[in-house]
């Protein structure tokens, strides 16, 4: 029989992780920390992973730095293990006020919580930046385009050199 937590529909959220090592990817075969955890989320059946942004957390004692991290997703894999992470996501009392955690090499984890502070404007605002700077080129490209077809049009209607039109006037003089 299926518990509630199998039937639990997997949603697509964005999750908050607020301490994540700068050098978490440092024995990773990835060179940036963005492409590490990219990884680690799609190899661990999560999920793929649309976005990340890193904001400056803290610099511990040691000079080690932490970021605070949102991570955004495409999509979310609808398998026994998302749900279940979910469900501690969205649930903590039910695991005595233990966040959800991944572990994304032992004995290393991230903390999973999720992100109720949603960007979804600020993506917003930077998705019609993007659209009106796509849209900027391709004003840019349709104009050149036409001055390309206009050049063309007087290229091949002028004349060869040499082969003079005669001038025929209509007024008989």
């Amino acid at each position: 029989m299926a518990t509630k937590q199998d039937m639990t529909h997997v949603k697509n959220i964005s999750l908050y992780i607020p301490r994540m090592a700068e050098d978490s990817h440092k024995d990773s075969q990835f060179s940036t920390l963005k492409e590490f955890v990219a990884y680690r989320f799609r190899t661990l059946a999560i999920g793929i992973v649309k976005d990340i942004q890193l904001k400056n957390g803290f610099t511990n004692k040691d000079g080690r730095i932490y970021y605070k991290a949102f991570i955004h997703f495409d999509e979310w894999f609808d398998n026994a293990t998302t749900r279940s992470l979910q469900h501690r996501i969205f649930n903590p009392r039910d695991y005595g006020n233990s966040c959800a955690k991944l572990v994304y090499e032992d004995p290393h984890f991230w903390m999973l919580l999720e992100n109720k502070h949603n960007d979804q404007k600020q993506y917003a605002f930077e998705l019609v930046s993007k659209l009106e700077k796509q849209l900027a080129q391709v004003a840019q490209l349709a104009e050149m385009f036409k001055l390309s077809q206009i050049n063309a049009q007087y290229h091949y209607s002028s004349p060869p050199p040499g082969n003079k039109r005669s001038r025929v006037s209509t007024h008989g003089f």
